[in-house]
């Protein structure tokens, strides 16, 4: 994978409208206040930044991102480092199957952003150990009979 894949758009560029959202807490709110339809409604057609920036204000203890390190997880990471200037710690599960060119991106990332990176994986070191403690093809059957 090539270096320019966590490149960013200009900000010039048509498909990055410049947005600059104010961060200004409306109120905090504990996730048991949430009204997830509600949220959802009002997001429904939100830019993304819009949205970010109401995590941010609203939910600023343990905010934190998931990624497989995909194209709309690196968008969304630029996003906070660069456009809001807001890093939250990323979460990787690294399930010993990621593409080499993944694990790749995910270093280089690392280094890009200064990421607080925490990586998660089962206590073994290869995909052999993985089989051999959990049994072959785990995702096929219900993992909570293990």
């Amino acid at each position: 994978m090539s270096s320019d894949t966590i490149s960013s758009l200009p900000s010039s560029s048509p498909i990055q409208p410049e947005i600059q959202p104010e961060i200004q807490p409306q109120i905090t709110l504990s996730t048991q206040q949430l009204d997830l339809d509600e949220l959802n409604r009002r997001f429904e057609t939100a830019h993304p930044l819009e949205i970010l920036s109401w995590c941010i204000a609203n939910l600023p203890q343990g905010l934190v991102q998931t990624s497989s390190f995909g194209v709309d997880g690196m968008v969304i990471m630029d996003m906070l480092h660069r456009r809001l200037n807001h890093p939250v710690p990323i979460l990787f599960l690294d399930t010993l199957h990621h593409f080499p060119e993944t694990l790749e991106l995910v270093a280089k990332a690392k280094l890009r952003y200064g990421l607080d990176l925490h990586v998660y994986q089962a206590p073994v070191a290869t995909r052999e150990e993985f089989a051999a403690h959990y049994g072959e093809a785990l995702w096929e059957r219900d993992v909570q009979q293990v």
